[in-house]
């Protein structure tokens, strides 16, 4: 649905961040995203307590972990 309109995610920078990802990548989440985008971070439970992120508007969690 998020990608359906291109009007809509052409105004979006979607990263992900999980454990399993290169530190590297990681770090990409701390950044600003580029002019006139929204940043939209896709992530697992690593992001409740491990990291703060500057940024962050609204968080939206599933509840949903692993057993």
């Amino acid at each position: 649905m998020l990608f359906s309109d291109p009007t809509c995610y052409s105004q979006l920078y979607v990263l992900t961040l999980h454990s399993q990802m290169q530190t590297s990548k990681q770090k990409l989440v701390f950044n600003a995203p580029p002019e006139g985008l929204r940043k939209i971070i896709l992530s697992t439970n690593i992001a409740e307590t491990s990291i703060t992120i500057n940024d962050v508007v609204y968080v939206i969690d599933c509840g949903k972990h692993k057993e």
